[in-house]
């Protein structure tokens, strides 16, 4: 498993994921350079940085429900029927 399965893995979770945390259980030193991989591909990440200390904690960006306005609702109904 890669440094960015691993980290992915941990993220899907929803916890928060600091460099401490993966450099002492993952062996990853470079998080923030695997974070800004993961953002490259597409991934949103959100970032905070930890009160008092030197380093930051990241964590996807959790799912927002979209809502589609009633008329586009009633136009992707009429294409559905079509196929």
């Amino acid at each position: 498993m890669t440094q960015h399965d691993r980290i992915l893995q941990r993220l899907e979770t929803g916890q928060w994921l600091s460099s401490v945390e993966a450099s002492r259980d993952m062996y990853i030193m470079r998080l923030g350079a695997r974070i800004w991989d993961l953002r490259a591909e597409g991934y949103e990440i959100e970032e905070r940085k930890v009160a008092g200390k030197n380093w930051s904690e990241y964590r996807l960006r959790p799912a927002r429900k979209i809502e589609l306005p009633p008329a586009f609702e009633k136009k992707v109904a009429e294409t559905q029927r079509l196929f």
